[in-house]
């Protein structure tokens, strides 16, 4: 298998994912203290490494007024590979994933 390289914000969404498989992106830029826009092609990046990927699940939510909402969320789960990934593993380049 080929070495996989990952930058530092990388590793840690990567390794975010790895203990809390199932979050969306604002609740993974919101543990990081990054923001949405920055951990979207983070994960887009991973997944194309195959560590990780999109799956969509319906939710379903209340709004102010009571009323139950239903939408579609794409949720962070590891594949086979980013479960058998080791992130401190391998070093890290200068640039992002």
């Amino acid at each position: 298998m080929a070495q996989i390289k990952l930058s530092e914000n990388a590793k840690a969404v990567f390794q975010h994912i790895q203990n809390n498989e199932g979050q969306i992106n604002v609740e993974v830029a919101e543990a990081l203290g990054l923001k949405r826009t920055q951990v979207d092609p983070i994960v887009t990046a991973l997944a194309k490494k195959g560590l990780v990927e999109r799956v969509e699940e319906e939710v379903e939510y209340v709004t102010e007024d009571g009323a139950k909402k239903h939408k579609t969320v794409k949720k962070f789960m590891l594949t086979d590979l980013g479960a058998d990934f080791d992130a401190d593993a391998v070093e890290e380049p200068a640039e992002e994933a």
